[in-house]
């Protein structure tokens, strides 16, 4: 779905960016220290968002920082299914027109 939604919008003309992952310290900036430990320890429950190592949610954050300060999108997916995290998680970008 993804990969068909980013050529659209590739083709449409919409920039792509890649993106760093954001730091705990960014994280903290806008959610509470104990929402960070319940991430890290896999201790949540997220109807959309599986229980992920800390390095994928911290993409996500990294990716909606940098479309902020682009005044852009970030469009990102994810699943259940351990091997389609994987190649999901490679299809998280940021757009500007």
């Amino acid at each position: 779905m993804v990969k068909r939604v980013a050529k659209a919008l590739e083709n449409a003309g919409y920039i792509f960016h890649d993106a760093s992952p954001a730091s705990e310290h960014d994280v903290l900036l806008v959610h509470a220290e104990q929402h960070l430990k319940k991430v890290k320890s896999k201790d949540y429950f997220d109807p959309d968002t599986p229980p992920l190592d800390i390095k994928y949610p911290l993409i996500v954050a990294g990716c909606t920082i940098k479309a902020a300060k682009l005044e852009g999108f970030c469009i990102n997916e994810t699943s259940r299914s351990s091997c389609r995290q994987e190649l999901s998680w490679r299809l998280l970008f940021t757009l500007t027109t």
